[in-house]
């Protein structure tokens, strides 16, 4: 192994980064115990390995590979492994046979389910019930996820956002946990019920069920009342020092916001991000694991919440979004995958938790700094197996990535694309020179980056005879012919900004929303050449 200045990185192709992405998902399974997913993953130091954990091994890994191993194959056709599918329906489904009526948690040392349920488990359980649906249309995930449903209902306190966790336990003997943020703060409402609306509105997408839709309300409503202010600030007093619980939160209104249309929710969003992700994150898209370290180590799954905010956002209309959603794309969430594994060892090992680890890690999203794989020199590195936010972001970019409404398509995140319709080359990829073909008579709009030499950008299409119109963030294209290949010069402009994270200063060199530089003097595996 060697720990090289620089590691191989992908900033441009999404299909590939989703395809590298699956490829821990199929692999990192417990034969010794019915092939329970591992959970947490060090590649370097002493803890070389695999482990389990007594919650988020068999409440959390299941449910989230099955929904991003799904969503995967639908986005790029990429076939899923039946296998292996299989494998993660099964942990679905055990996790509720303990009738308590919510996800439990498992005894490591019998490898038996407990008396006891992790709450922030209900998410990642739903996202689970929803993939498992709408891979083989099991119908028992139905009668599953009313039970959940009702069961919320029941013990939770809509007026203060509280669990009754006494009530609870009197009837089903089972204890209710916080491990998400310590026991100390399980009845966080951000870490619990507030990152379940995510999951509820994933199942009303394959049930329609009335239930569902309105406990999401409800739970939202707490959120606006109690976490998510007008201010839009990160206060770890009501959210807690670990920012997935806010952001997993964020994501899920997100997304109740999408299928609602309401106002209220996207302006909350909106105010959120414009004031308290700068208290945990900065606009290349590091967000930082947890508010209390002084270290940059950050956290994928964190950054991949806030990048499907900003989709829906960008949907919404608010167009400065899809902006800053291809900057954390470019800027953080694509370099940060794991494609190098030269700084890992790939010995063959009788146990199976540490085998051929670099080949069989590859692909994964773990905790980055703002310019690396590692911190410092000799930190150890982690890519737990709940880091599988980077691909359900990944996905939603490909979603989001061309849209098309009214016969108008627009381009919204500047990578290659190519469907019956239209053929479009990226500048980023291809020297500056944006291509476009269309294939069906078609209206068209491209977004411009902030970082773009307007005055230049007139002088080419004008040389290249394109009739055009400018209309704020967007590029009108609305007469090129049918079957003709339309290319010119995409100016980007290069800008050098300084970024201040409690006491770090990072500078970064932006080209259009790219990096193509950042300061990283004495460190290791850096994603982007050092700043001159």
């Amino acid at each position: 192994m060697n720990f090289p200045k620089y590691v191989m990185t992908n900033t441009n192709d999404l299909d590939m980064a989703i395809r590298e992405a699956k490829n821990p998902m199929c692999e990192w399974y417990d034969a010794n115990h019915d092939d329970l997913p591992y959970f947490e993953n060090i590649v370097t130091g002493e803890q070389f390995g695999n482990y389990h954990h007594t919650s988020w091994s068999c409440g959390h890994c299941p449910g989230r590979w099955a929904e991003s191993l799904f969503f995967s194959q639908l986005v790029t056709g990429m076939e899923l492994d039946p296998v292996v599918f299989q494998k993660l329906k099964k942990w679905v489904f055990k996790v509720y046979s303990n009738h308590i009526n919510l996800p439990a948690n498992i005894d490591l040392n019998t490898f038996e389910l407990k008396k006891e349920v992790d709450l922030c488990n209900l998410r990642e359980s739903f996202f689970g019930l929803t993939a498992v649906y709408l891979y083989d249309h099991d119908i028992r995930v139905f009668t599953i996820a009313e039970k959940v449903i009702a069961t919320v209902e029941k013990y939770f306190d809509f007026e203060n956002g509280r669990w009754d966790s006494t009530a609870y336990e009197e009837a089903t003997g089972a204890k209710s946990v916080g491990l998400f943020t310590g026991d100390l703060e399980q009845t966080r409402f951000c870490n619990t019920f507030g990152r379940f609306i995510g999951g509820l509105v994933r199942y009303y997408e394959i049930s329609h069920s009335a239930a569902a839709l309105t406990l999401a309300c409800k739970l939202s409503d707490v959120a606006l009342r109690s976490v998510v202010l007008e201010d839009g600030t990160f206060d770890p007093d009501r959210t807690a020092a670990h920012p997935y619980s806010t952001t997993s939160m964020l994501s899920g209104i997100a997304l109740l916001a999408d299928i609602t249309g309401d106002m209220l929710l996207f302006n909350r969003l909106k105010s959120f991000m414009e004031n308290g992700f700068y208290q945990i994150a900065i606009d290349t898209g590091w967000v930082t694991e947890n508010l209390n370290r002084t270290n940059l180590v950050g956290e994928i799954n964190n950054s991949c919440d806030l990048l499907e905010v900003c989709l829906f956002l960008g949907k919404a209309g608010f167009s400065k979004y899809y902006e800053r959603a291809e900057q954390m794309l470019r800027g953080h969430i694509l370099p940060s995958q794991l494609l190098d594994t030269c700084f890992i060892s790939d010995k063959n090992y009788i146990d199976d938790s540490k085998n051929h680890m670099a080949r069989r890690v590859k692909g994964a999203f773990g905790f980055p700094t703002p310019y690396g794989h590692e911190d410092e020199p000799g930190s150890v590195i982690s890519y737990n197996w709940d880091i599988i936010g980077g691909v359900s972001g990944l996905c939603w970019s490909k979603c989001h990535q061309t849209t098309e409404n009214n016969d108008i398509y627009s381009i919204n995140l500047l990578f290659d694309y190519e469907n019956h319709d239209i053929k479009f080359s990226s500048p980023y990829q291809h020297d500056d020179i944006l291509s476009i073909k269309l294939r069906a008579k078609k209206n068209l709009r491209i977004r411009l980056s902030s970082r773009i030499d307007l005055k230049k950008l007139k002088e080419e299409l004008k040389k290249s005879g394109i009739i055009y119109c400018i209309l704020g963030d967007w590029l009108y294209l609305n007469h090129l012919m049918v079957g003709h290949t339309y290319s010119f010069c995409f100016p980007f402009i290069e800008e050098d900004k300084e970024y201040i994270f409690k006491n770090h200063h990072l500078t970064f060199r932006w080209k259009g929303d790219s990096i193509i530089a950042a300061s990283s003097e004495g460190k290791r595996l850096c994603f982007f050449q050092e700043l001159s």
